[in-house]
């Protein structure tokens, strides 16, 4: 009776110790669950700034308890070059330009697309799909897009519209001109080509010394360089002529009733933003949450009223004022996307560095 009770006593006792051990155990170890959890149900995010609208992924992690972290790059070439140090580990999704593509995809950095959990493909614009930075978009889910042209004040032009051409932006047809170009060697260079020989891509090393000489020709003419601010030149009368994205003169247009954009008889240039998985991301269901959230339509036009690029979704771009571009059909012309090119070259870059180096040393 004694030996019962000496070993119930025991078996009790060691309950209560395993007990409190194990309540000891789970609150040491309770915060690195809890981190453990909330990195699951969290997605990095590498991305070029203000590319996603704030509100809408505040709303996405309020929804669903996903926390996006949002991590920013300059340029190409620093997303290319972390990417490649860390091979995509810390990455779930990026968001990157179309003349970045290639070599992400060369170094095998992103995952294909498993489109089958997308639920917005059919509504997407088929005109800015299949194009040669990724045929049949097989790892990129285009995003935003937008073309290249020129802004004008129309009080430098005796408040007429110029034809439009890259002429304007090399030789303007006025006294005292003042021109803000792109500061990008890649951009710059291209669409000298493009003035040039009407083909930016297929350039020789006499093709590249033209060109050299037709920017190097044009920058006294250059009040700046800049890729961002082309709304502040032409509202403040900085500059007559700016060679911007569509997005930023049209945010001028909206200010200033002197302000236009015109897309040369040349032709221009596309640029797209797309979406796409690294090669190491291991949360793709999440990531497919984020994206179809995203791409919701109401989402997409908040996105677009705060950022001003054209839309992905045919049914939103058809709803943008796009008067200024001739209506929705004109601007989605077989004719004029066939004159529209993209940032990409035979031209190296270094062949490309050393030239905008010049340019900028003259």
């Amino acid at each position: 009776m004694i030996s019962k009770l000496f070993n119930m006593a025991y078996t009790v006792r060691a309950l209560i110790i395993l007990f409190w051990s194990g309540l000891i155990l789970g609150f040491l170890y309770l915060p690195h669950a809890v981190r453990q959890i909330s990195k699951q149900q969290s997605i990095d995010v590498f991305t070029w700034v203000n590319m996603l609208d704030e509100q809408s992924v505040l709303e996405f992690e309020a929804q669903t308890g996903i926390k996006v972290n949002l991590s920013y790059y300059d340029n190409n070439e620093e997303l290319l070059m972390k990417l490649r140090i860390s091979k995509g580990c810390g990455y779930d999704m990026l968001i990157a330009t179309d003349y970045g593509i290639k070599d992400l995809i060369k170094f095998d950095l992103v995952q294909p697309i498993d489109r089958s959990k997308l639920n917005f493909w059919s509504d997407l614009e088929p005109m800015i799909l299949d194009k040669s930075y990724d045929l049949g978009n097989k790892y990129t889910i285009p995003y935003f897009w937008d073309i290249y042209g020129i802004g004008l004040n129309l009080e430098s032009f005796g408040g007429v519209l110029p034809a439009a051409s890259w002429k304007l932006a090399f030789e303007p047809p006025i006294s005292n001109p003042k021109i803000a170009m792109v500061d990008d060697c890649l951009e710059a260079s291209l669409i000298a080509a493009q003035y040039l020989f009407g083909d930016s891509v297929n350039l020789t090393s006499e093709q590249l010394l033209r060109v050299k000489h037709l920017l190097i020709k044009q920058k006294p003419l250059c009040e700046a360089y800049t890729d961002l601010r082309g709304d502040y030149f032409l509202v403040s009368g900085t500059s007559s002529v700016v060679v911007s994205q569509r997005a930023y003169i049209y945010k001028a247009m909206q200010e200033d009733s002197r302000v236009r954009f015109v897309i040369p008889q040349e032709g221009s240039f596309v640029i797209i933003d797309n979406f796409l998985l690294t090669k190491s991301c291991v949360k793709s269901d999440l990531v497919y949450q984020f994206i179809n959230f995203i791409y919701q339509k109401k989402i997409v036009e908040r996105s677009i009223d705060s950022l001003q690029n054209l839309s992905m979704r045919k049914d939103v771009l058809q709803e943008m004022n796009l008067d200024y571009l001739g209506g929705y059909e004109k601007l989605m012309d077989p004719e004029l996307f066939h004159k529209m090119a993209f940032f990409e070259t035979t031209a190296t870059k270094a062949q490309l560095s050393s030239l905008w180096m010049e340019v900028k040393a003259s």
